[in-house]
């Protein structure tokens, strides 16, 4: 695997937490409720252009999003997608209501890093490579939790994550 150049290089696995909805977590049709009813459920579709969009959402029950805490969307967590849209992305820069994603998604909550470093180094296209060698290749294209956290990501001093983040951030705002 092919790492990136950086001061420090290391697993993303061991600079974020990497969370997902699985196994008996998963949910049915049963669990989805009426808009504005539940706590909303993050898909692919709600990843638009990596930004995060809320205009089209589902919702699950409270009960539901209640049973799994440690997939409760918070502010600074990265959404991925890990299944079908692989690799799609996005930040979340605030919360204004209750959220969760659905078994599509992992969330990647940054522990060590700033978590916009982290995204941009997500959406890069060196990243995204990596994701693509990974990805299974059967009709619904896939990554294991596992094999993301293997990713290397390169971990530059504190102050040079707030820079690269500053122009990245500049750009960004320049182009929208």
């Amino acid at each position: 695997m092919r790492e990136f150049i950086g001061n420090i290089n290391k697993p993303l696995n061991s600079i974020c937490d990497i969370i997902g909805r699985i196994g008996f977590r998963g949910y049915t049709r049963n669990d989805i409720v009426e808009d504005l009813k539940g706590a909303i459920s993050l898909s692919p579709a709600n990843i638009i252009n990596n930004r995060l969009s809320l205009y089209n959402c589902t919702y699950i029950s409270w009960e539901k999003y209640n049973e799994s805490p440690e997939i409760m969307v918070s502010k600074n967590d990265i959404v991925f997608c890990k299944t079908g849209s692989v690799g799609k992305t996005a930040i979340v820069k605030y919360v204004d209501y209750k959220m969760t994603i659905n078994p599509q998604l992992a969330i990647f909550r940054p522990k060590e890093v700033n978590p916009s470093y982290l995204y941009y180094v997500i959406i890069s296209d060196i990243f995204q490579k990596e994701v693509n060698k990974l990805k299974g290749t059967g009709s619904v294209s896939t990554i294991s939790q596992k094999d993301l956290g293997s990713i290397i990501v390169p971990i530059p001093s504190r102050k040079v994550q707030e820079e690269i983040v500053k122009i990245l951030d500049s750009f960004t705002n320049l182009i929208d």
